[in-house]
């Protein structure tokens, strides 16, 4: 069975509402219209698949993949937000705590862990952007769901 990134995605954003980073109306996800009038700050996620194989045993899938959060500021309104904004997401998924870690409710089959982050800025026309991007390591035990 492959692994369903869904899931975790829906995990992550979960965190990252739960701890008062973004609202979910602050959130735009690639192929959605998303209107950010109105809007200082908004974010848009954006998976990126990575490789996924057999790991071990049949049953078993390890996969690696990417998951970007683009933080939007107005232009020529500063940088603050947006820093601080890119520092709560990279915080919550701290590398060296269990931060790293990523449980997932009702899916004890799924190890995923953020092992490593990349920050990166530029600027568009009306918005700066700060974006985080994580890289994961997510290991798929369908037996453990079943026992």
């Amino acid at each position: 069975m492959a692994i369903d990134d869904e899931i975790i995605r829906n995990a992550m954003r979960a965190r990252i509402i739960k701890n008062n980073i973004f609202d979910e109306s602050d959130f735009q996800f690639e192929n959605v219209k998303f209107d950010p009038s109105g809007k200082n700050l908004w974010v848009r996620e954006t998976w990126i698949g990575g490789d996924e194989e057999i790991y071990s045993t049949a049953s078993t899938r390890m996969a690696t993949a990417l998951v970007e959060y683009d933080i939007y500021a107005k232009a020529d309104t500063g940088t603050l937000r947006c820093g601080r904004a890119a520092l709560a997401i990279e915080n919550e998924f701290n590398l060296l705590t269990e931060g790293a870690i990523i449980t997932v409710a009702n899916h004890p089959e799924l190890d995923i862990m953020v092992y490593k982050t990349g920050v990166n800025t530029r600027s568009e026309d009306t918005w700066y952007v700060q974006s985080v991007l994580l890289y994961l390591r997510v290991i798929n035990r369908p037996n453990l769901a079943q026992g």
